[in-house]
């Protein structure tokens, strides 16, 4: 298996002047993720924002005189490597928690096997409704998918459609997407039809599908390879609804990818983020820019970084508060978290029988490849 092993260990910051006394031992935090294969470049985005945060912890003294040691494996996005790299985590490294397992599947594995571990696993890198309820070890950050697609949905209805076609992938988070959306659209007294897209050769039926529902405006959660060829094909049709897409689809890239001319004849265009853009006014934002210019002033702000960044320098912030830091301190003083300011304006607390951080979801017009925040 390949492994990588970052260890963050600062002894003295000389930019700042401050001087840093070690006590003995640090904190192991493991993590699993795919760093090479489909989604590489995503994963090594966020890496770059986790070492980051960790970096600006250890500079200031890290955790109760400790520093963050972070263990990392690859495992290419594939479950069974996956359990493997937990194993070596948790028997092999004896990490006392496990941070930001990387896509749904994997996380789908390792919540199935933190009872036996009993080791918390925080901020896993997924929307799954399965991290979100009955999780006594799991920890989350983001918003679920659930939220995320019912907040699309409700949009949607304030923007004036009525029939919206539901085309989802046919996995977990496809069936989050749906499900949630589903409901949503009960609530709202407006029609949704659902329609699962497994392959790319299933495009012209689902095209046809929505047209033979009179689908007015889409609610998409397929990945950004199904996005591009979808809406080309809608456009060949002559069939241009209003479009909502769940964050991973992309749906910015998208448009610029079809290109201008045939963007524009799509009414409506809605894209959901789990956190502000970058050149939005948000204290996380500047804390996230400083950090980057104090120490890696040769890497661009990056938004995947900025959502690693935030998620690790919310666990160190977890971690001081800890009355221990092993497994069953570290998850005693997570669940008295109360208020925890990570720079937006909701705020993180968590509870014996409430796992869950944060639950808004960012919308944005789409309009000339530009993101325009929508107020809500």
């Amino acid at each position: 298996m390949k492994r990588l092993v970052m260890v963050i260990f600062v002894l003295s910051f000389i930019a700042c002047g401050v001087s840093v006394a070690w006590s003995e031992g640090v904190v192991k935090i493991g993590t699993t993720m795919g760093l090479s294969g489909y989604y590489s470049g995503v994963a090594n985005n966020f890496l770059k924002g986790y070492t980051l945060a960790f970096e600006e912890i250890n500079s200031q003294g890290g955790v109760k005189g400790r520093r963050l040691e972070q263990i990392v494996y690859d495992d290419g996005y594939d479950p069974a490597r996956t359990i493997k790299g937990l194993n070596k985590l948790v028997y092999e490294d004896k990490v006392p928690l496990l941070f930001a397992v990387f896509g749904t599947p994997p996380n789908a594995v390792a919540s199935l096997r933190l009872k036996v571990f009993k080791i918390p696993l925080f901020f896993p890198c997924s929307g799954g409704g399965f991290l979100y309820s009955n999780q006594p070890y799991v920890f989350t950050f983001q918003a679920s998918y659930m939220s995320e697609s019912r907040a699309m949905i409700e949009q949607a209805v304030k923007d004036g459609y009525k029939r919206i076609g539901v085309v989802y992938l046919t996995n977990t988070y496809g069936w989050d997407c749906k499900i949630a959306s589903l409901k949503e659209a009960r609530k709202q007294n407006v029609e949704a039809f659902p329609i699962p897209l497994k392959k790319s050769e299933d495009i012209p039926l689902v095209v046809k599908e929505l047209l033979d529902k009179k689908a007015d405006a889409v609610y998409l959660a397929v990945p950004n390879k199904f996005l591009v060829p979808l809406l080309r094909f809608m456009d060949a049709k002559g069939y241009h609804p209003g479009l909502y897409a769940e964050c991973y689809c992309r749906l910015a890239d998208a448009l610029q990818a079809i290109g201008d001319d045939v963007a524009s004849r799509f009414p409506t265009a809605v894209a959901g983020r789990f956190l502000p853009q970058l050149s939005e006014n948000y204290r996380c934002v500047t804390w996230y820019k400083k950090a980057l210019e104090m120490f890696s002033p040769e890497e661009p702000p990056n938004p995947v970084a900025f959502q690693g960044y935030l998620m690790a320098r919310t666990l160190g912030e977890i971690l001081k508060q800890a009355p221990s830091l092993d497994p069953k301190g570290i998850i005693k003083g997570a669940e008295s978290v109360k208020g925890l300011d990570v720079g937006l304006p909701e705020k993180i607390s968590y509870s014996p029988t409430d796992h869950v951080g944060l639950t808004r979801v960012f919308l944005y017009r789409v309009k000339h490849g530009e993101l325009v925040p929508l107020v809500r």
